[in-house]
Parts: C-alpha cells; structure tokens; sequence
C-alpha cells in the first residue's frame, strides 16, 4: 500500500517575519509602500554597504519611516529617507526632515527594487576643499589675509556692488545706469541693520538661510531707495522742463523786441516816405518858380531892348 507523498506547504514570507520589518511595522507608517522600500533600504545599508549603527525612527510629522546610521565608525550621524518612486514630497516636507539637524540622504525606490541615493542640502552646497600640494597652514594663513585686506572693502563693477565688512559680503546686482553712490549707501544700510539684529549671531550660524525673515527689511529698503530715485528722475526732467520754458519766454521776448523794432522801422520807413513826397512838391515848386523867374528875366531884357530901339534908334 502506497503512502501519498504530503504536500508541502508554502515557505513563509521572510520579510513579514525578518526583526526589521516588524520593529518598522510597530511604528504604524501611513503607507504600506513606503514601509516596504524602508526595509529595502535598510537591508542595502547593513548587508551591502556595511553601515554601523543603523536604526530606525519615525516622523510624527510625514508618518514616514526613517533611517539613522554612519557610514563607518567615527563618521556623523546620516539621515535616509526611503522613498517609492512613485511618491513625491512637498518642500515643507523636506524641511521638516532638515529640521533634524543631521546630514540627510533621499533613497529613490524603484518597482523593481533598484535604489537612487541623492543627497539632500538646505541651500548651497559647501564646495569640496582644492586637490593640490596645499599644506593647511598655508590655506589658514591665506585664509587670514585675506579676511585682513578685505575686512572693510568694496569694489564697483558695471551693474555689480559688493560691501565685505566684519566677514560678511553683501552684493547688490543693478542696471548699469544706477548711480553707484545710491547702489553703497544701500548696502551700507543694509550693514549697518543687519550688525545691529544679528551682529553677535553670524558667527555661530551652521545652516543657511537663517536670516531669512531679514528680507523683510531688504525689500523695504529697496523699494525706498527705487522711489528716491524715481523722484530724483522726476526732479531732473521737471529741471529740463523749467529750462526749456526759461528759453522759450527768451525767444518770445526776442521775437517780440524784433516785432517792436519791425513796428518802428515801418514808422520810420512811412515817414521817410511822406518826406520823400513833400521833398518832391518843393523840388517841383522850385523848378516851377525858377522857370517862371527866368522867363520873366527874358522878357524884361527883351521889352527893354525894344523900348531902347524904339526911342534911340528910331
């Protein structure tokens, strides 16, 4: 009698059962998915990266599990935010986990299990150190001269001014054409305030942006510093329109001295001319008498030479 073979049954899901995913688990993540590429990012970093110290933590704020660790002994605490790749975040959720205060890595989860790590920074990225034979005491002092020659100095470019006082550089980016003395009295204001709100504050800043609400004041001092200009613009043209009209009333006072003087000479150019006329009847007044004085002096000659003859000669 043949015994049937017994079935075996299926092997459990070692993921369901492995310590990692339940500890995950008990942190009750709003997303099943995301819960999933946790584990997988976790298994990366202890198995194939060799991480120490790796835990994991969750935000109350995302409900979203995260990962703390070190890449080796002595290195800083990381912080790793695993991710589906489906998924997105938004900006105030990103913040919220550089909030943290450690270094933070985003590990893309693909469908297919493929992991992305990218590094994740609160504004600029600090720029790795020079590679070349440099000695470090070499950089400190250079470092030092030039933090001595540049304390209080400022530089005037086309469009660009730039203020480095008490090691902090303000930069203001403008039109060419914007008087360069408004463009440093602005940037000495924006010194002169900033020293006073956060003077003893700037040396102990770690992250950037942290004086972003000083913006406030910049936009205002701006918008100022706009008008003022925008009513010195004002002031030149109505300067212009008050120098054209000053030689506008002078060549209507000097055409209307020309009228005048034209007037005149038409006066003087009408009587000239009644002079001319009256000049005239005398002339022929006196032609006429001369004639009629001669014609007189012949006919007095001739009636005394007939009068001769008659009573002499005959």
């Amino acid at each position: 009698m043949s015994v049937p073979p017994v079935e075996k049954a299926p092997p459990a899901n070692w993921i369901l059962q492995h310590p990692a995913y339940r500890q995950m688990k008990a942190l009750e993540p709003a997303d099943s998915a995301q819960l999933h590429a946790a584990f997988l990012v976790c298994m990366d970093l202890t198995e194939v990266r060799r991480w120490k110290e790796v835990s994991c933590v969750k935000s109350p704020e995302l409900r979203l599990i995260l990962l703390e660790g070190k890449e080796k002994d002595g290195a800083p605490v990381h912080t790793v935010l695993p991710l589906p790749a489906h998924q997105s975040l938004s900006h105030n959720s990103i913040c919220s986990v550089l909030d943290r205060g450690f270094p933070v890595l985003l590990c893309a989860v693909a469908s297919d299990s493929t992991l992305v790590y990218q590094r994740l920074t609160d504004g600029l990225v600090t720029p790795d150190p020079p590679v070349g034979p440099f000695q470090d005491l070499d950089r400190r002092q250079h470092r030092k001269r030039r933090q001595h020659s540049f304390q209080q100095h400022s530089e005037k470019m086309r469009g660009k001014s730039y203020l480095i006082a008490q090691g902090i550089c303000y930069l203001s980016l403008c039109e060419a054409k914007f008087p360069k003395k408004m463009a440093f009295a602005f940037l000495e204001d924006l010194h002169n305030e900033f020293h006073e709100q956060y003077g003893r504050r700037a040396s102990t800043v770690t992250r950037p942006y942290s004086f972003i609400e000083f913006d406030t004041f910049i936009q205002k001092k701006k918008k100022s510093y706009v008008d003022i200009r925008a009513r010195r613009n004002l002031g030149s043209v109505s300067t212009e329109l008050k120098d054209v009209q000053r030689i506008m009333v002078t060549n209507i006072e000097e055409v209307l001295q020309r009228g005048e003087a034209l007037s005149s000479l038409d006066t003087k150019a009408s009587h000239l001319s009644d002079l001319s006329q009256k000049y005239r009847s005398d002339a022929k007044y006196l032609n006429t008498r001369s004639t009629y004085a001669k014609v007189a002096a012949v006919a007095v000659v001739f009636i005394t030479l007939i009068i001769y003859v008659r009573f002499y000669w005959l």
